[in-house]
């Protein structure tokens, strides 16, 4: 027997797009885009919108702190509590080079620039558990 599960994808993408901004709303995180998300339909437009995901378990939701900007080999990291690190942390923007959605997780890979108000740029994974929907909020 050969069983294929084909994962959809979702209707914009979030690679090399970057939000500014982190917000804990009940228990949903708002993540805003100012420079816009991408739609994955033709034709491929930028528009401005934010993240909403709900229901989101912060006891389970992470930031994994790696390294400096394309630092290779060893290097000491971090794993901080997703509130934790919105409450103890300052960055001015994230970018992300890639996103994975599975059951009841989203992860953003990419890299915080200006982190902690020094001219650093760090590599990070943000571990997010959510047990409701990833909302696209757009600007029509």
């Amino acid at each position: 027997m050969i069983t294929v599960y084909k994962n959809s994808e979702p209707p914009f993408g979030l690679q090399d797009m970057i939000f500014d901004r982190m917000e804990v709303r009940d228990n949903n995180l708002i993540l805003f885009f100012p420079e816009g998300i991408i739609s994955n339909s033709d034709p491929y437009q930028v528009i401005s919108g934010s993240v909403i995901l709900t229901q989101v378990d912060f006891e389970d939701s992470f930031v994994h702190l790696l390294s400096h900007y394309a630092m290779l080999g060893e290097f000491a990291g971090r794993k901080v509590e997703l509130l934790r690190f919105l409450h103890d942390y300052r960055f001015r923007d994230f970018e992300i080079s890639n996103e994975y959605h599975g059951h009841d997780s989203t992860i953003y890979k990419g890299y915080f620039a200006r982190f902690n108000d020094q001219d650093l740029v760090v590599e990070a994974m943000i571990e997010i558990t959510h047990h409701g929907d990833v909302v696209y909020q757009t600007k029509d």
